[in-house]
C-alpha cells in the first residue's frame, strides 16, 4: 500500500473513532462503549498499515477526543487502554506459547484497568470511600467483572477482524 493511501485510510478511521467517542456524549451511560468501539475500529489500521501508522491513528484520536469528547471518563479508558490494546492484541496473538500469550493478555488489561480507574478517581474527583457494596469494596468487584468484560471484549475483537478479513477488506483495498 501506497504512504498516501496509508495517511488517507488513518485519517479516515481516526475521524471515525473520534465520531464513535463523540457518541459518548450523546448516549449516557455510553462512556466505555464509545471508547471499546472507537479502540476496535483501529485494528483496521493496524491490519492493513501495520504497527507504526496504527499507532499515531491511536495517538491522534487521543489527542483530538481529549479536546473534542466532554465526556472525560472514556478519554481516559480509550487512552489507558481500549484505543491501544487492538493494536497490540495484533502483535500478542503473534505469541505461539499459548499460556504466554493469555497471561500477557490479562497482565496488560489489569495495569491498564487499574492505571485508567486511578486516573478515573484521581483527576475526576471520584471518592473512593464511596465505593463498598455490602462491606465489601467495589474496586475489588469492579475488577473481577472488568476481567469478564475483557474477555467478552477479546471475543469481539477477534469476531470484528474475522468480519472485516473476510467481507470489507477487498474493498477498502
Amino acid at each position: 500500500m501506497k504512504i498516501s493511501n496509508k495517511l488517507a485510510l488513518s485519517g479516515l478511521i481516526s475521524s471515525m473513532s473520534v465520531a464513535v467517542m463523540l457518541l459518548a456524549t450523546i448516549f449516557p451511560g455510553g462512556s466505555l462503549a464509545s471508547s471499546m468501539v472507537a479502540g476496535i475500529i483501529l485494528v483496521i489500521i493496524a491490519l492493513e498499515c501495520k504497527g507504526k501508522w496504527a499507532f499515531s491513528a491511536f495517538i491522534s484520536t487521543s489527542f483530538l477526543s481529549a479536546f473534542l469528547v466532554t465526556d472525560k471518563e472514556s478519554v481516559i479508558f480509550f487512552i489507558v487502554f481500549f484505543g491501544h490494546y487492538p493494536i497490540l492484541k495484533t502483535r500478542l496473538d503473534k505469541i505461539k506459547n499459548k499460556i504466554l500469550r493469555i497471561v500477557l493478555k490479562i497482565s496488560v488489561f489489569n495495569i491498564c484497568i487499574v492505571s485508567a480507574s486511578f486516573l478515573s478517581f484521581r483527576f475526576l474527583g471520584i471518592p473512593i470511600e464511596n465505593f463498598e457494596i455490602f462491606g465489601i469494596k467495589a474496586p475489588y468487584l469492579l475488577l473481577l467483572f472488568s476481567n469478564i468484560v475483557f474477555w467478552m471484549y477479546e471475543s469481539l475483537i477477534i469476531k470484528f477482524i474475522k468480519v472485516y478479513t473476510y467481507k470489507f477488506q477487498k474493498r477498502i483495498l
